[in-house]
């Protein structure tokens, strides 16, 4: 035994009270022996336990906590699909596309949008993906999400990478997309309730409430005076009038002493004034009609309008006609809408031009123009996603009169109820 051994046995020794120069006993040795080498069993066991906890930490750390893998530098794609079904079989991680290095600049690729099977969006957007040795330009790219995981999170492959039948399932192709736009999330959202048209055009028809009798004083209608006396002529008479008056029967008759106020004001005591009857005015019409607003719309179009009315002076009845054909122009205001029924109104004005009048078997020349506006609500309910049908009734006021007795020129404010249908474009 080395005397460096000796004399850490010797230390020992003292420490259990051996005298100082005496000499231990051989059982003194080996009692000693036993107690350093017991000593040195520990130590070393001691040591080997400290350097194995730190080994077993990290072996145990490892496993549950595995970095995300996540989309390479470029727009987040945030899964709009509902909850997923966690019983589902989750869907293949692939690894992730290498990165880009600080000299390459990203690259646009094609993107498709799934999640295990489950539809994210009709829509095509664009990704762009940090360019890539592995990933050449052009590559179309799958945005997938694993579901049933704990913390699912999107991966992005190409086209090349094994696709099995449980993958991510593609949707469509997008357009390219520049690398510096931002990403519009919005496009992933699929609104289901129609969109109101911005252009749309209409067929409508109607009936104007009016005055359906009126007892006519003949002196304001000179014309409608001149048309009773020219209906009493014989015909070869009448177109002998005609062609030397240039259709000015009124002027005629007065130049040429055929008219007589007083002669018509004992007629009218006889037989009492001219009576009509006057049936509800009628009118169709096509629009146009389009949005400036949300909430506000501009229409105009094409309408005909047909005034009926029948004379009776003393035991004679005649047929008075008259056709118009008018130009309207309105806007309106939406003031309530919801999914298929909605509610507006609004105002406008219409000019109409007399396009053929007569009373009897005489033609009658309307020259003016009749102008009119008009408040108007609405009620509107859509019958499909491009169809509506709308109720519309309206107050209007005429300015200007015609040459004959009409329901108009006897009531210039009137309440009409229009129809129609809209086809949105």
């Amino acid at each position: 035994m080395s005397n460096g051994m000796n004399k850490d046995w010797l230390d020992a020794l003292r420490e259990k009270g051996l005298p100082e120069g005496a000499t231990p006993s051989p059982a003194s040795w080996e009692v000693v022996g036993r107690r350093v080498r017991r000593a040195a069993a520990l130590r070393r066991a001691g040591l080997t336990a400290v350097a194995l906890v730190p080994v077993a930490a990290l072996l145990l750390w490892a496993p549950w906590h595995r970095p995300a893998q996540l989309v390479p530098a470029g727009p987040a794609v945030t899964q709009v699909a509902p909850a997923p079904d966690t019983t589902a079989a989750p869907a293949p991680v692939v690894p992730e596309a290498a990165p880009a290095t600080p000299n390459q600049t990203p690259r646009s690729h094609k993107l498709t949008i799934s999640a295990g099977g489950t539809q994210l969006a009709a829509a095509d957007p664009a990704v762009s993906v940090p360019a890539g040795t592995d990933l050449p330009d052009d590559t179309p790219v799958v945005v997938g999400y694993g579901l049933g995981t704990h913390n699912p999170s999107p991966t992005v492959t190409s086209d090349a990478a094994p696709v099995t039948p449980a993958a991510p399932v593609i949707l469509s192709a997008s357009e390219e997309s520049a690398s510096d736009e931002p990403f519009d999330e919005s496009v992933f959202f699929e609104d289901a309730r129609p969109q109101r048209a911005r252009v749309s055009f209409g067929v409508r028809g109607g009936a104007a409430l009016a005055r359906r009798q009126s007892d006519i004083d003949m002196v304001k209608y000179p014309t409608l005076l001149a048309l009773n006396l020219a209906n009493s002529l014989d015909p070869e008479l009448l177109d002998y009038v005609k062609s030397n008056s240039g259709g000015d029967l009124y002027g005629y008759f007065l130049s040429n002493g055929m008219i007589n106020y007083g002669s018509y004001g004992s007629v009218h005591d006889a037989y009492g004034g001219p009576h009509f009857r006057h049936d509800l005015p009628l009118t169709l019409g096509l629009s146009v009609r389009a949005d400036l607003t949300p909430r506000i719309g501009l229409e105009s179009g094409l309408e005909y309008s047909y005034l009926h009315s029948v004379e009776s002076l003393g035991s004679e009845s005649l047929d008075q006609r008259l056709h118009f054909i008018g130009i309207p122009v309105r806007a309106d205001v939406r003031l309530w809408s919801g999914e298929r029924f909605s509610l507006y109104a609004g105002l406008g004005g219409k000019v109409e031009k007399c396009v053929y009048a007569i009373l009897g078997h005489v033609r009658s020349d309307e020259k003016k123009l009749q102008w009119s506006s008009e408040l108007f609500a609405g009620a509107q309910y859509r019958l499909g996603p491009r169809v509506q049908l709308y109720f519309q009734p309206e107050l209007s006021y005429y300015f200007t009169r015609t040459e004959l007795a009409t329901s108009r020129t006897e009531n210039p404010l009137s309440v009409s109820l229009h129809a129609g249908l809209r086809f949105e474009l």
